[in-house]
């Protein structure tokens, strides 16, 4: 297990985390290039009352990231971009009185939980390939104790360009 700073493990959710979890109105999932590491930025809106408050509060998980990227070797076989020179990064909204996903993975995270973002690109069905299309995906993967979670959070269908959630 890596760390960051002193106390703090990568990937190990704390009580502060899962409050932010719990209380923000938007999440980014991210990873960088050339890296692992990735984060989730936990962001919380705020009413301003003046030109020069604050509008919103950002709190910041670290956890691993890894994944699986379909078709896109010369050979044709599937790779893991674990440290390659991918990126990859989801937007999404906590509605606090709608049953989401994300929402779900929020309220039933624990402090003391190991999470891991896992995004696969590339994928989709052959009437997606056909219609030159590319189904990317980001699940949160969760260990507690000796259980395993896995919380499908986003699925992305669109042509090869920008819009894509895992990029070159």
């Amino acid at each position: 297990m890596t760390t960051a700073g002193p106390t703090v493990e990568i990937g190990i959710l704390t009580k502060t985390d899962v409050l932010a979890l719990r209380q923000c109105d938007r999440a980014a999932f991210e990873t960088d290039r050339g890296s692992n590491q990735g984060r989730i930025r936990c962001l919380k809106e705020l009413a301003a009352k003046g030109p020069f408050d604050e509008t919103e509060r950002e709190h910041t998980i670290a956890c691993e990231a890894y994944g699986t990227v379909y078709g896109n070797t010369d050979a044709g076989e599937n790779t893991t971009f674990q440290r390659s020179h991918r990126r990859a990064f989801s937007l999404q909204y906590n509605y606090i009185h709608t049953a989401t996903t994300f929402g779900t993975f929020a309220a039933l995270a624990r402090a003391g939980d190991e999470i891991d973002l896992k995004w696969c690109g590339g994928g989709g069905n052959q009437y997606e390939k056909k219609a030159g299309l590319h189904r990317d995906s980001l699940t949160i993967e969760v260990k507690r104790g000796k259980h395993r979670y896995a919380f499908l959070i986003d699925v992305s269908v669109c042509l090869d360009n920008s819009a894509r959630m895992v990029s070159r």
